[in-house]
């Protein structure tokens, strides 16, 4: 979101700056810690918890902490080259779908 309202600052003059505080003010790990503690409390026991942490503090946790970012940059590329790889087929079996829903409308 920050890279948006930079984006724009030109137009939003002193506008942006106000963005920028409002945006910090609903969204920055201060805003939002406890929210997120209640969700992950949701989901998980004391006890995952704990062995995520033990997890998360070893060497391999670290270097997936590092990593996931790009995996995720590159799980989203992966997605998006395989949906259009597979737009074509997509697109037939709509077409298809729909010509014979015409041809039945036909009858």
């Amino acid at each position: 979101m920050q890279m948006t309202i930079d984006a724009f600052t030109p137009l939003l003059g002193p506008l942006a700056s106000q963005l920028k505080q409002t945006m910090n003010d609903c969204c920055s790990y201060e805003a939002v810690k406890y929210d997120l503690a209640k969700l992950y409390m949701e989901e998980f026991t004391l006890s995952d918890m704990n062995r995520m942490i033990r997890f998360y503090s070893s060497p391999v946790g670290q270097k997936l902490i590092k990593k996931q970012p790009i995996l995720m940059i590159k799980a989203k590329q992966l997605g998006q080259r395989k949906a259009r790889e597979y737009l074509p087929k997509f697109q037939a079996m709509i077409q298809e779908q729909l010509n014979k829903q015409i041809n039945n409308l036909k009858k």
